[in-house]
């Protein structure tokens, strides 16, 4: 009797240590969940990089607006100039800059002032017109800092007034992609909304642009002709390599991929307007 009765104190100790080696091992367990970073579950990691951007986008996004703001209140000062540049660094909380012009750009009639802010990720554009003691926005452009190259002023569809171009290149393709971004001037001094070209030539004498448009060299890329009409464009002709012939060619109206094959024109040769054009060299595959 009372060695049953040891053994079944014996069998309640035992399971009574295990239950307590358990609570202390799920205890220890919870703990080091909750403690260690590197064991919270995805979807928390995942949040917190969400949370994380977003909070990056805001503190860009004031940044931006402080830069903008700051490079404003100069050129307030300076609105009687007749030509006045700035280009003001930061480096906190990361590098960008801003670079202020002002003065007749675009024509003796009227002034303007240009602001650009960029930093490693985007650029921004802002043009206004001086009227008086105010700046009335009249342009807006934003693009990626990686393919911004470039922007000109000059007149391109021949109407005697200067335009705004923006030239950038994509980040991906396989092929020639040199785009211009043509922001045409109004006659109120503002600007129209842009109209995309690639690989062009601009002839504003003759309102044209002359072009290659996105293909493979010597294959199916092929050469294109506008008009201007006043800022809007009409597209007058394609020249294609000749798929069964490549020392020929043919011309259409809307292209070779869609023009029906009895709207198409066997020509022998490149037509001389386009033989010194940007990119023939990829077209005709000579490169």
């Amino acid at each position: 009797m009372k060695s049953s009765f040891f053994l079944l104190l014996f069998i309640t100790g035992l399971l009574s240590a295990c239950n307590q080696q358990a609570t202390k091992n799920e205890l220890e367990s919870t703990t080091t969940a909750v403690d260690s970073n590197d064991k919270l579950p995805q979807k928390d990691s995942a949040f917190k990089e969400e949370i994380t951007a977003k909070d990056q986008e805001v503190l860009d996004s004031i940044k931006f607006a402080q830069m903008l703001q700051n490079a404003l209140s100069i050129s307030k000062k300076h609105l009687n100039a007749n030509h006045f540049e700035q280009t003001i660094l930061d480096s906190i909380p990361y590098l960008c800059g801003t670079f202020i012009k002002l003065g007749h750009l675009f024509s003796e009639e009227n002034r303007h002032a240009i602001i650009r802010r960029e930093n490693s990720g985007i650029v921004y554009i802002d043009i206004f017109l001086i009227e008086q003691d105010s700046l009335r926005p009249v342009l807006f452009h934003e693009n990626a800092q990686m393919c911004y190259i470039g922007d000109t002023i000059q007149d391109v569809n021949g109407d005697n007034r200067n335009d705004f171009l923006v030239h950038w290149y994509p980040m991906s393709g396989c092929c020639l992609r040199d785009i211009f971004e043509v922001y045409c001037q109004t006659k109120e001094a503002s600007f129209t909304q842009s109209t995309e070209f690639i690989n062009p030539t601009f002839s504003p004498k003759e309102r044209l642009v002359r072009g290659v448009t996105y293909g493979h060299p010597g294959q199916n890329s092929e050469l294109y002709k506008i008009r201007w009409k006043g800022a809007s464009i009409d597209t007058l002709e394609f020249i294609s390599i000749n798929p069964k012939d490549s020392t020929k060619y043919i011309k259409s109206k809307r292209g070779r991929y869609v023009t029906p094959e009895n709207e198409q024109i066997n020509i022998d040769k490149i037509p001389k307007e386009y033989r010194n054009i940007y990119a023939i060299d990829w077209f005709k595959g000579f490169i």
